[in-house]
């Protein structure tokens, strides 16, 4: 593949980053009117995934179709932005988000609450190590503004984790997280389009 042709399908790919967060506000919002019960602050994310309401199925299919685009975003970084660091930090994307797939699968209850913990945790931090790899790669290559999105995205998902209990923690990190994939993707169409 030539690199004009890598960085047209990588702008395309890009797509799937704000698709992702579409899906995810669209599926929060419905998880939230299906089990009014639910607690920001105290309950976390997966206790949809328990409840006994129609936010379950909304938080199972909804994980699993955010991880399938986020899968899809991560290889644009692979295709298009071929450096050391846009390949690492894709392919950890890529990994993160097949974790996300897994945690909409398993169930945070019953014999099968280790498998969705393992899963989530490992999406978190195979995600904080892609956002660091980009990040990293975006200041050598002189994006100061959307590295500088990604150092303070990262700042406040480490210091949610030190300060708040865990539903607090994963609130802080969803918002820091969707703003760092919004800018990331911004920038990927951008650069994109000038060529």
């Amino acid at each position: 593949m030539d690199t004009k042709t890598g960085k047209g399908h990588s702008v395309a790919l890009a797509w799937f980053g704000i698709f992702a967060t579409a899906v995810a506000v669209i599926m929060l919002m419905a998880c939230i009117s299906a089990y009014p019960d639910w607690v920001a602050g105290t309950d976390t994310v997966s206790k949809f995934g328990t409840s006994n309401t129609d936010a379950a199925d909304y938080f199972k299919y909804g994980c699993m179709a955010i991880g399938a685009l986020l899968a899809v975003f991560s290889i644009s970084f692979i295709v298009g932005r071929t450096t050391y660091g846009n390949t690492t930090g894709g392919v950890l994307m890529l990994l993160a988000a097949v974790c996300l797939i897994l945690v909409g699968l398993y169930k945070s209850t019953g014999n099968t609450q280790d498998t969705h913990d393992f899963f989530a945790v490992m999406m978190t931090v195979l995600a904080m190590f892609a956002m660091v790899a980009i990040t990293a790669q975006n200041w050598y290559d002189g994006h100061e503004f959307t590295a500088g999105i990604g150092i303070i995205a990262f700042c406040v998902i480490i210091g949610a984790l030190i300060a708040f209990n865990t539903a607090k923690f994963e609130e802080f990190a969803l918002v820091a997280f969707t703003v760092w994939l919004i800018t990331e993707s911004g920038l990927i169409i951008k650069m994109g389009l000038k060529e």
